[in-house]
């Protein structure tokens, strides 16, 4: 019970130092393989650069958390990997925005199309094939 009482007062205490009272439950969700949540600083009421900025930043999490979940993993190719992958899903979409209630920072929800998903298993099955 103790654990859980410091868990939920460390918990506020980020929340309340970086402004995230009121966030949707979503910014708190843990990534997964084809989704992630990226952030930005708002700079000059750039909202519309945030959004680039954080969009990218969730999409570079989505692919390093495939490259890391792939079997054949090798640490030598895991950025030329991650490369790959973000090379694929560059055209995702953010699905969700927030913005901080000081105006500060945006936060943006990835998620990556089947399409998309359906290339990147066709990525690591090429790379199969030839053996790499």
């Amino acid at each position: 019970m103790r654990f859980l009482c410091i868990t939920f007062f460390i918990i506020f205490l980020i929340a309340d130092s970086l402004d995230l009272r009121g966030a949707p439950s979503w910014i708190y969700q843990k990534d997964k393989l084809y989704g992630a949540v990226g952030s930005a600083y708002i700079v000059d009421s750039d909202v519309s650069g945030a959004i680039i900025e954080a969009s990218a930043s969730a999409r570079a999490k989505i692919a390093y958390q495939i490259a890391i979940n792939s079997k054949e993993i090798n640490p030598n190719t895991q950025e030329e990997l991650e490369e790959k992958i973000c090379k694929i899903i560059e055209g995702s979409r953010s699905d969700k925005m927030w913005i901080t209630k000081d105006g500060k920072t945006l936060y943006a929800w990835v998620e990556i199309s089947d399409d998309m998903i359906n290339k990147v298993h066709q990525l690591f099955e090429d790379k199969g094939e030839r053996g790499e």
